[in-house]
Parts: structure tokens; sequence; C-alpha cells
């Protein structure tokens, strides 16, 4: 089958089928004609609807929208074609920097061949002002294969130690996260150098130097996390203790965590103490959690949930319960946000009229429907629905949309009743909506793209929508870590 085929004639048998009844259009029937049409793909790992992409992503890496074209070469790499290649490479050229920057994040994602080259002129053409397309190459080669670049990224480490990194600090940074998205083992000299050179005294390349060793076994070793931890910032211990859970060979810290849970000054820094002393099931982690479910911070309080239920499981329940009705807003979002065990009755219906009241705080509704949905409680259904419409945090909309599945699996809600738009196609206009029922694999959420690419009056808005409501996914989300760090120009067009 030709890479440019029209889905003229799939849009019409999807809608032959659809007339049919949603389960046969979900089930074994259009399984076999998505099968049998990508079979000229010869791409047995992929999806077979992303088959039925392609043609539609090429076609519209030509769109008259700077946006669209990029957003369309972002659905490419996701879908991985390298026949597709030389129009993500189009797009990186385009001279639209809407279109451009997501064309060069595509080259470093699809991990095309002789994309290095490209990249790392984008990167020194960037000069000592960094430039937007320098610095989202620089983030596309730190994700690539280190096959693909390790002597650039090796050399160019090597060249900043000890330059000007107020200079180079947004290229630096994003080539030190992109390196944080894998291990980087090759760059294991290179980082250790970097983060050796007492001159570089930005935090945020510190801890994103810090992040990419961390990444790699044994890349930070356990006389630089006691150093950090004794004698650092608040900022040194909370960056260092945030990547604790990468680490095997702590156990000679664990009486430095737990100072640290009874005495340090910020709440953060605590709660990743308990969380590491958690981590390494030391006794004393529960004793320290039980004083910290009494915290006014909700960072310490939700970290003391997990620890107590990890430690005594469904007994303490109870115990965690009790805190429902007393604890403020923020407090009671940490708990519920943590909570994972079985409801007493009285529990389920305060958070049935938490989740259903649109007067709280939608993260307070988001985690309280969740926590109905973990318990099974089937009736959350409806409250669990309006969270979903009304939260925007796309991590907390994948957990809704699974959760929803999950508990009516057999009759989903209509995509209709799952967004606040007006007309059946606005939910082209929340992408992150839309990403999160086809992760969830809601039955009707495939086809609903299909069908708006196709659609020729579809607003450029919300044609882009439905582009990037695809490729977010088929791709594994960034680390928090990593997003929170991010340069603005890279963390923009994510």
């Amino acid at each position: 089958m030709p890479l440019m085929h029209s889905t003229t004639k799939i849009a019409q048998l999807l809608s032959a089928l659809a007339r049919r009844g949603d389960s046969v259009v979900s089930g074994g029937l259009l399984g076999g004609l998505l099968l049998a049409l990508s079979a000229g793909a010869q791409q047995p790992t992929q999806a077979p609807w992303t088959g039925l992409l392609v043609a539609d992503a090429v076609r519209l890496t030509k769109s008259t929208d700077a946006t669209t074209r990029g957003e369309a070469a972002l659905l490419l790499a996701a879908i991985g074609d390298p026949r597709t290649f030389p129009e993500i490479l189009c797009v990186a050229k385009d001279q639209k920097p809407a279109a451009q920057l997501r064309g060069i994040l595509s080259l470093g994602r699809a991990a095309v061949s002789g994309a290095e080259t490209f990249l790392r002129e984008r990167v020194e053409a960037s000069g000592t002002r960094a430039q937007p397309d320098g610095i989202v190459a620089a983030f596309a080669l730190g994700i690539l294969p280190d096959a693909h670049a390790d002597s650039i990224v090796s050399n160019y480490l090597g060249q900043v130690v000890g330059a000007s990194y107020k200079r180079q600090h947004d290229i630096l940074l994003a080539l030190l996260l992109g390196l944080a998205t894998h291990s980087a083992t090759p760059q294991k000299p290179a980082l250790t150098q970097l983060a050796d050179d007492a001159s570089m005294r930005d935090p945020v390349l510190r801890n994103a130097t810090l992040l990419s060793l961390s990444k790699i076994a044994n890349g930070i070793s356990a006389s630089r996390f006691a150093s950090q931890l004794q004698h650092g910032s608040t900022e040194d211990r909370r960056a260092i203790l945030t990547l604790a859970d990468s680490q095997q060979s702590l156990a000679s810290l664990l009486p430095v965590f737990a100072n640290l849970c009874e005495h340090d000054t910020n709440p953060e820094v605590r709660s990743l103490a308990l969380a590491a002393l958690t981590q390494a099931r030391d006794q004393q982690a529960l004793a320290l959690a039980q004083r910290a479910l009494r915290s006014t911070e909700p960072v310490e309080v939700e970290q003391a949930t997990r620890t107590v239920l990890l430690f005594g499981g469904s007994s303490m329940c109870a115990t965690v319960e009790a805190l429902f009705a007393d604890a403020s807003p923020a407090c009671l979002t940490a708990i519920l946000t943590a909570f994972r065990g079985p409801l007493t009755e009285p529990a389920q219906t305060l958070l049935q009229k938490i989740a259903a009241d649109r007067k709280n705080p939608v993260s307070l509704r988001t985690a309280a429907a969740l926590a109905l949905g973990q318990a099974s409680i089937s009736t959350a259904s409806p409250s669990i629905r309006d969270a979903f419409i009304d939260e925007r945090d796309p991590n907390s909309l994948r957990a809704l949309a699974a959760a929803l599945l999950q508990l009516v699996p057999d009759q989903p809600p209509e995509l209709q009743s799952l967004h606040s738009g007006s007309t059946p196609t606005d939910l082209a206009l929340q992408p992150d909506h839309l990403a999160a029922l086809l992760i969830a694999r809601h039955p009707n959420a495939q086809r609903f793209c299909l069908e708006q690419l196709q659609n020729k009056d579809l607003p450029a808005a919300a044609l882009c929508g439905v582009l990037r409501a695809c490729h977010l996914s088929l791709t594994s989300p960034l680390p928090t870590l990593v997003q929170n760090l991010l340069p603005a120009t890279v963390r923009e067009i994510l």
C-alpha cells in the first residue's frame, strides 16, 4: 500500500461499521480491517491504527498553517515510520518557528539517521546568544540514543566546562535534560567533570547535571550524595533527595535521612527524606510518618500517608480516614492523592459529596474521585466523569480516564459527555482530554481522531488538537523532574 494513499475510503468503511454499533466497531471486525489496511506498512510493532494516521500526518506536513505542520511532524516522529523521515526533516527546515521548532524536536524523537549533524549545526549556529532553534536542537541531541551522537555530546560538554555558563545556560540545560531522559552511559566522564566544576554555581544547571548522572549506573557516588546532603543549601538537599530512588547504596545515610525528617526547616526536604527512608523499608519511617500526618504542610502529609499505608497496610486505612473530616482542603487533597485501600461507607459518602461539589477546588474533587475509583466504588462514575471534564492537569486527566473506563468497561460514557464543549468536535480543542481517552482505550476515541483528520471544515486549532492528542498518546511523558526544569522554549512545544 503506497505511503501517500488517501484515507477517504477508510473513513467510509469506518462510518459504515459505526452504523452497525459501537461494539462492532471496537471489536474484532474493526481490528481485522485495521490490520489488513496496515499490512503493507510492514511495521508489526506499531498499534494497527497508527498505519491509518501516517498518510494524513504526511499530508498535513504541507498544511498552510505552521503549527499544524509542526504537530504533524511530531505525530510522524511518534509513529516512527522511517519512510516519513524526509517529511520530518523538511518541517525542521521550515521558516516559521511554530513548525520549525516542532520539526527539530521531531528529529530527536524519531532518532532520524544523520539528524545529529543537522542538530549540532543548529546548536553551533545559535552562538553565544542562545536562539530558540539552538535550544530545541540541544534537547533533541540529548534524547538521541547514545549510538547516534555520543562524540558530539561529549565534545560539547567538554568545551563548556569552565566556560561562561551564563551565555550557554539554556542550551546546556536543554542538552542535560535530554540526557536525563535515558541512561547516557558514554557521557558519564563528561557529566562527572561538569558536576565537579566549582565555577558552575547555577543551581538549575547543577540539578540538571545530577539528574543526568542519576540515570547512569553508579553515576552519583555515595560520597557526593552525602556531601550535598550535609553541606549543601536547602535547594541542594532538595535536589539530591529527589534522586534518592535511583540510587542503590545509601544505607549508610539512613540516619541522615531520619535527622532531616525531624529537624530540617523545609517541608519538601522532610517529605523527600521520609520517602527515602520508606523506599529503604527502614522501620523508623513509620513512627516519623505518623507524626508527619499531623503536619499542616500538604507535601509532607502526602508522603506520610503513603508511608503509613505501605507499612501498616489496610489496618492503617481507618487511621487515615479519621483525618478526612478535619483536614484543610490542601491537606485533604494530599491525603486522598496518596490514599490506597478500601473505604468505609461514611468515607464513601463524604468523598462522593466532595467530588460532586463544583465549588471545591478541582484538584480536591479529582483526588476524591480517584480515591473512590481505586476502591472500586461503582457509583463514583458520575463524579469521576465530572472531574474529568473540569480537570486540566494532563497526569490527572489520564488517571481519571483510566479510572472511569475501569469502573464501567462495558458501558463507557459517550465522548460527547466527556468534554465541556457544545458540539461533538469541540473535544478536538481539548487535546489533553482526548489523549487521556486514547491512552485509556475509550472505544470511540481512535475513530473520532480518524474522522476529524478527514474533516475538511475542521478549524486549524482543532486539527492541531487532534494531531497533538495522537502523538501524546503514542509517546511516554517526560519525567516530572525533567519537565519542571526545561527551558520554556522546549516546554511550550512538548
